[in-house]
This record gives structure tokens, sequence and C-alpha cells, in this order.
């Protein structure tokens, strides 16, 4: 395999419903992160083109009664390319998270690697989860997976936190810091790092 010769960071952060098409060339990498607040929606498709590298990171912070909706799908076009899609998602009061994940894998795409994962965490009963992974695989000689999980935050960890002297508040600041905080730690580029930091505070 070659090595890669170009790597990119984006990050975005605007809600846009018309569609975009992102290429990875040959012998790309890029690293692309959303980060979704209020109402969002966004509809996304990358096309992994020969040794190209994806990696997709995100989060969404609903609140009141926002709706966030992401589309997206990583389209392995050509042999020997890799994608990974991490997407952590906070869920209060009426929020509403709606998430479309696809990995699509062209017959010539041999020896392709992609993995999509989506966890979600509810804060209140009224909130609501709605997640569909997908494969579309089309070629041999390849590993594809996807999942999707949804929690709640235990009364045990909240009970814990609060009696050593934290309010609910707080308690529940530091169970979604330590949430996101995988997200966060993957951006390879700190003052995108601390900017994204920034905005979901």
């Amino acid at each position: 395999m070659d090595r890669i010769s170009h790597m990119k960071i984006l990050l975005d952060h605007k809600s846009n419903k018309e569609p975009k098409v992102i290429e990875i060339n040959n012998n790309e990498e890029l690293q692309y992160v959303i980060i979704a607040k209020d109402d969002f929606i966004k509809n996304i498709s990358f096309e992994i083109k020969q040794n190209a590298k994806l990696e997709v990171l995100g989060i969404f912070l609903g609140d009141k009664n926002n709706k966030c909706e992401i589309n997206m799908v990583q389209h392995h076009k050509s042999p020997n390319s890799n994608s990974t899609c991490t997407f952590k998602t906070i869920l209060k009061n009426q929020s509403h998270f709606k998430f479309n994940g696809m990995i699509k894998i062209d017959k010539i795409a041999t020896e392709t690697n992609a993995y999509l994962t989506q966890n979600t965490l509810i804060l209140s009963d009224e909130a609501k989860n709605t997640s569909v992974p997908s494969l579309e695989i089309n070629a041999d000689s390849v590993q594809a997976s996807h999942s999707a999980t949804t929690g709640k935050v235990s009364e045990e960890e909240l009970f814990y936190l609060t009696s050593r002297g934290l309010s609910k508040q707080e308690a529940e600041d530091l169970i979604i810091s330590g949430f996101i905080s995988s997200v966060i730690e993957k951006i390879t580029d700190k003052k995108i790092q601390n900017q994204v930091s920034k905005l979901i505070t």
C-alpha cells in the first residue's frame, strides 16, 4: 500500500440541508469534525478513493426541543481505503436526534476497512434518539461493521457524585464531559480541538 501523502482536518459546525459531497482522493487523509447544536441538519457523502483514509468525529448537544438530523454515507469507490465514524450525542429535555449512516463499498473497492459507531446519552425521558446505521457491501475481502447504543445516566452514578459534594447539574456536566472527551481527544489539530471545546460549552 502506498503511503498517505496529504492530510487535511476540517471543522463543520453550520447546519445546511443541501447535499454535500466530499472527495478524499488517492493517498489523502481527512479528519472531518462535525459539531451540532440547536436545530441542525446535515446531508453529507464522503467519496473515498484508493489508499485514502477518512475519520469522521461528531458531537451533538441537544437541549430544549432541538432537532438534529444527520444523513451520512461513507462511500468507498476504490481499493485499499479506510474510514471510521464516531458520533456521540447528548440529549436533554425534548431534544431529538436522527442519524442515518451508511457504509457503501463498491465492487472494485477490495481490501477496504470501514467502521461506524453512534452512541447516545439520554438525560430526559422526553428526549428521542433514532439511529439507523446500514451497510451496502458489493466487494470481497473487506472489513465493515456498524453499531449504535443508547443509554441513560444511572441514578447510582449521580448519587455517587452528589454524595461527594457536587450538585446534580455539576454531576451531569461531569458525566457529559467524560462521555464526549474520547471524541475531542481524537482531534489531531490542537487549535481545532480548542475551538471545539469552546463550541460545546
